[in-house]
């Protein structure tokens, strides 16, 4: 579906700064319906010790000069030769952690919320935007505090899977719960939160992660001049006798610990490389203690196409029983040009022909050394499978969504809609 020259102005009320959200999806989502309508990402409210930490030079989450501004909290970026979003860095929130007594806490944090709608309103009046469609992404508190004071047309929550969820029982599943149930709909990247939230939805729908194509897709141009480039950022070089199998995403509990032992302990001649934040203690001092793995850490994303440029083949060793589908990491191996190995986890099905899936860990190690040295699957298909998954196309179906909630919102009465967005 085309988007319509009538289509609403966007406000994306956003739980990470624009800074830091990179390849994250509520980023990777604003950035493909800014390529077709106006669009104001806001920036959380830092902290004043945000602000202190950021003046020092320990974090880059917080940019000073917009939040100090007296002139503009708002930033124009350029996402391509004729698509713009803007980003608001809005004033610093007053601290609240500190009060122990309710009422202190809820009238402080109200005013935070009143600020913050300020920021925005003047943003809107600046952009000229009207009646928005809102859609807070991670921010319920927020969006309970500040009722529809923007205007806006519709209030969508976006809700990431792929984050920590918050702990059952507490404030803030208590705050999101009450959001979820306030806003028109709940949008989300994974089954399983729409399973355990649709109940409590007015409408729900499930959009899968899509890719970042031409960003992934640079690994194939750099994989044929791999052996000039740098590794400033590794201590070790790749030689044409090794292969590297490699895996890019946190290195948690997801991950079936004997499976890639095995494949590691009769894989001598491979590398292992491993590019993520570590997240297991188990996974690190299993791990850690091998020659030919390389736990390489968080690595910023601008040099993940020159990583993956490295890799023979990817990996995605899961317990079978994870519940996140994951597609959008094997469409980000497919569009780098790489040969995919992963266990049977999750919902497979779009990928099922170019992928290599294993039950156990025999069966992992077999697939992993015929795609290292006998691949089959063609890659130039899989680039075109993950090209069908791209950022921009799930923007298409978002806004299908938005067109079909519009066209029954004005019913008394409408049941519960539950849909596929794909």
């Amino acid at each position: 579906m085309a988007f319509e020259s009538t289509n609403p102005s966007i406000i994306g009320l956003a739980n990470k700064s624009w800074e830091m959200n990179g390849l994250q999806a509520a980023g990777q989502l604003m950035n493909g319906l800014a390529q077709h309508t106006t669009v104001l990402y806001v920036n959380p409210q830092p902290t004043y010790a945000d602000l202190i930490k950021a003046t020092i030079g320990i974090t880059n989450e917080v940019d000073i000069t917009r939040t100090y501004s007296a002139k503009s909290h708002l930033e124009k970026i350029g996402l391509s030769e004729t698509a713009s979003i803007y980003v608001l860095h809005p004033r610093p929130a007053l601290p609240v952690n500190w009060l122990g007594s309710s009422h202190p806490f809820n009238w402080t944090r109200q005013i935070n919320a009143r600020r913050l709608m300020d920021d925005v309103c003047a943003a809107m009046r600046t952009l000229k935007i009207d009646q928005p469609l809102l859609i807070n992404m991670g921010q319920p508190e927020a969006g309970l505090n500040t009722g529809k004071v923007l205007g806006e047309q519709l209030s969508i929550y976006y809700l990431d899977g792929n984050e920590a969820a918050a702990p059952a029982g507490s404030m803030a599943e208590k705050a999101e719960n009450m959001f979820i149930a306030q806003a028109d709909a709940l949008i989300t990247n994974e089954e399983h939160v729409l399973t355990t939230k649709k109940g409590i939805a007015r409408h729900a729908f499930l959009l899968p992660d899509g890719v970042n194509f031409d960003f992934f897709n640079q690994a194939v141009g750099l994989r044929s001049i791999r052996q000039t480039i740098q590794l400033s950022w590794a201590a070790r070089s790749k030689t044409a006798t090794r292969r590297v199998a490699g895996y890019i995403g946190t290195v948690d509990d997801r991950i079936d610990l004997d499976l890639l032992l095995y494949s590691i302990n009769h894989m001598p001649n491979t590398d292992f490389w491993f590019i993520g934040e570590i997240k297991s203690k188990r996974v690190d001092e299993a791990l850690s203690k091998l020659s030919n793995v390389w736990l390489a850490g968080d690595h910023p994303s601008t040099v993940l196409p020159e990583m993956m440029a490295h890799m023979d083949v990817a990996i995605i060793p899961f317990h079978r029983n994870v519940q996140p589908s994951q597609t959008a990491l094997v469409n980000e191996y497919l569009a780098a040009g790489m040969p995919v190995v992963a266990t049977t986890f999750g919902n497979m099905v779009d990928h099922i022909d170019q992928i290599r899936l294993a039950v156990d860990e025999h069966m992992f190690f077999e697939q992993l050394d015929e795609a290292l040295y006998e691949p089959y699957f063609s890659i130039d298909q899989g680039i075109d499978l993950a090209r069908q998954h791209t950022w921009n196309k799930r923007a298409d179906q978002f806004m299908s969504i938005i067109n079909k909630l519009t066209s029954y919102h004005s019913f008394a009465g409408l049941s519960r809609l539950t849909s596929l967005a794909v």
